[in-house]
Formats: structure tokens, C-alpha cells, sequence
């Protein structure tokens, strides 16, 4: 991963604004290409806008929604680090609609043609070392094409299949709980407003369910109480917020931070040595800068000063206990109770043109659409 992706995207959108939608790019990493073009995936929260009930991919479209996801995360995992260090990569940069800002949501200085061609030659070196040239090879080297082209696969995809494994089981388990978006969604634990003021629940239904006859109201499944489908043709909120209070708290950075992570296996020195003491992700959050050696000798104090201050700090025992719940968490959002609930992200964390191009609007438009609004943005900011 290129030192300009890894410090936009994890160490300044990921450190920073953990969890928050419209604002860390890691929230992204599994809906991109989903909604827009069809691809299998899934989503981590209720932030992010849920799957149709039919799939746009013609071989999935006769499998319920609870099978799409599964694919999508089989899908999805081996490669989780491919898109930011690659893909992502090229469209931060060159998508109009991203308007300098990595994956539209984290802004950067535009770079000097220098910079540019010097990024563009390590990334093309990068692409021949890891696909153009184990592929000659191997190629090369093999008695048939059949035999040359199944080693150059394997010497391209598995080594990215590790990595990406490894990626996704280190970080979005510690993340992606449901603990760790208790105050993104509508009221916090306590009953108040989180300090992104008030937003707007929604259960909605897709315009392809619909036309198919889905047009039932939704039910909560929690609550028991009917909701209205929501689509392009209604955007009346179902379930309203409380109002906002006049002036919200923010919530402190190293609050957040604690809020929106999940440690597990806490005196395990295996796990710790395993994940590189990602398995402490709160620690690591809190204290990025500190070796992780010292991350055991930390997650004490780190929960004395929680218990003293009332701060939620939420451990696993194990990680097998972390990845049940982890897996839990996203058969409700994807398939279960809360499959169809929608929480928006809160006005002006992100453009439009970006949230359409990762597919979190209802009128989202195409890549061609996208120069128009960005450029309309731009003068309503200059207004």
C-alpha cells in the first residue's frame, strides 16, 4: 500500500474519525461497487444503506438476501486490502467527483507533477512485481499454457488472499461489533443525542423490491411496530430522532475512540503476538505511536480509567467469542432485524457526488452524472 493511501486512509480517515459515516473510509471497504454496479458485499452497519432483497447479479438474483451476504464477505475478505492499495489508489486520485479526497471522504493537497510521477512509477512497480512478472515466469517456464496460467494465478491472488485475510480478521472484527456503533445510531446508551445531533432512521425498501411487489409496510422486528418502505418516491423519516439538544456535546476524541472498538483476549500473549497487538485495537487507537509489546501492560489502565469515568470500554474474552459476535452483528444488518434499517449518514460529512458514487444515495447518478454535481457543489460553495 502506497504511503499515500495508508496515511489517507487509515492513519487520518480511519485514526481519527473511526466509524463515523460519511468520514472513515474503512466503513466503505465492503459496499464498494455493490449497490452502483451489482458486485456481491455487504455492509458493516446500519450507517450504510442496506442490500436489495434481489441481487443485480444474474447468478444470485434467485438467492434469498442472507445468502448474498455470505458471498459477499467470501468474496469480499480474501481482498479486503486489495481495493485501498490499489484500486482506490488510482480513483482517489484521478475521479473528478472524488474532487481531491481520498475515496471522496478524506481531502488531500493536490500533488505536484513530481509527486505524481514519482507515486505513479512505485505503483507501477508494485503492479509488475506482484502480477506482470510472476506471470511471464511462470508462463514461460511451464510445460503447457494450462499449467503456467493456474501458477501465474496462484502466485497473483493467494499472496493478496493472505494479506487480505489476515487484514480484515485483525481489524474490522475489532470493529465492526455491535457495541462499536451504539452512538452513531439514533440515541446513545444513556438516552441522548450523539454528538452528531439528531438523524433520521429509515426502513427502506429498494425500487427493484418494489417494483417486484415488496411494497408491504416494513416491520421492526425489535419493536413490533409497522414502518413504511422507503424509497426514491418517499423520504418521509419513519422513525424520528428526538430533537437535537441546542448546543450537542462533541464527544472527546479518546472517548470515541474507546466507544468504537472492541478488545478481546485482553491477557492472551498468543493473540497478542498473532494479531501484532491488534487484538487490543483500543490500545492501539488510544496510543498509536506506543509498540505494541507494551499493549497488555496498557489495557488495565485503560479500563481502570473507563470504569472511572463512566466510559463503556467493551472486551471479548477470546477471539472466537469476538468473532461470533462480529458475525452476528452482520447477519442482523445484512439479512436480520435491522437488514432494512437506514440511518443516514448527518448532512455535510460528505458531498453527494460522493456518496453517490459509493452508493449511499437514492438518486445516485452515473460516473458521467457525477462532474455535473461536483462542479455545482463547488459553487454553492463559493456562494
Amino acid at each position: 500500500m502506497s504511503m499515500f493511501s495508508w496515511s489517507h486512509q487509515h492513519t487520518i480517515g480511519h485514526h481519527s474519525d473511526t466509524n463515523i459515516p460519511g468520514r472513515d473510509p474503512d466503513l466503505y471497504h465492503f459496499v464498494t461497487g455493490m449497490l452502483t454496479m451489482g458486485y456481491p458485499g455487504f455492509r458493516g452497519s446500519v450507517d450504510l444503506r442496506p442490500l436489495p432483497k434481489r441481487s443485480r447479479v444474474w447468478w444470485l438474483q434467485c438467492f434469498p438476501r442472507w445468502f448474498v451476504w455470505r458471498c459477499g464477505l467470501l468474496m469480499r475478505m480474501p481482498f479486503a486490502s486489495f481495493g485501498p492499495s490499489l484500486l482506490w489508489d488510482v480513483e482517489s486520485l484521478l475521479a473528478p467527483h472524488f474532487a481531491y479526497a481520498f475515496l471522496g471522504l478524506v481531502p488531500y493537497s493536490p500533488l505536484s507533477a513530481a509527486s505524481l510521477a514519482a507515486h505513479s512509477l512505485g505503483r507501477t512497480l508494485v503492479l509488475w512485481l506482484a502480477f506482470v512478472h510472476p506471470t511471464v515466469v511462470c508462463l514461460v517456464v511451464a510445460d503447457s499454457w494450462a499449467e503456467g496460467a493456474i501458477t501465474a494465478i496462484a502466485f497473483a491472488v493467494v499472496p493478496y488472499s493472505i494479506h487480505g485475510t489476515l487484514f480484515y480478521i485483525f481489524s474490522q472484527v475489532s470493529h465492526i461489533q455491535p457495541s462499536c456503533f451504539v452512538s452513531n445510531g439514533v440515541l446513545d446508551q444513556s438516552g441522548h443525542m450523539p454528538s452528531e445531533g439528531a438523524r433520521l432512521a429509515y426502513h427502506y425498501t429498494h425500487d427493484a423490491d418494489r417494483d417486484a411487489g415488496d411494497t408491504h409496510p416494513a416491520r421492526n422486528e425489535s419493536e413490533g411496530e409497522p414502518l413504511l418502505s422507503l424509497g426514491k418516491e418517499s423520504a418521509r423519516p419513519v422513525i424520528a430522532t428526538a430533537p437535537p439538544s441546542p448546543s450537542p456535546a462533541r464527544v472527546e476524541w479518546a472517548v470515541h475512540q474507546v466507544e468504537h472498538a472492541v478488545d478481546y483476549a485482553v491477557d492472551s500473549s498468543l493473540w497478542l503476538h498473532l494479531s501484532n497487538g491488534l487484538n487490543l485495537q483500543v490500545v492501539h487507537h488510544l496510543f498509536p505511536q506506543v509498540g505494541w509489546g507494551h499493549y497488555t501492560s496498557l489495557a488495565p489502565i485503560v479500563a481502570d480509567v473507563c470504569a472511572a469515568h463512566g466510559v463503556s470500554y467493551t472486551t471479548q474474552p477470546s477471539f472466537w467469542a469476538a468473532l461470533r459476535s462480529h458475525l452476528s452483528h452482520l447477519a442482523r444488518v445484512n439479512a436480520g432485524a435491522d437488514a432494512s434499517v437506514w440511518v443516514q449518514p448527518a448532512p455535510g460529512v460528505a458531498s453527494q457526488a460522493t456518496l453517490s458514487a459509493l452508493g449511499q444515495l437514492d438518486n445516485m447518478k452515473t460516473i458521467a452524472d457525477l462532474a455535473t454535481v461536483v462542479c455545482r457543489e463547488h459553487e454553492d460553495q463559493g456562494s
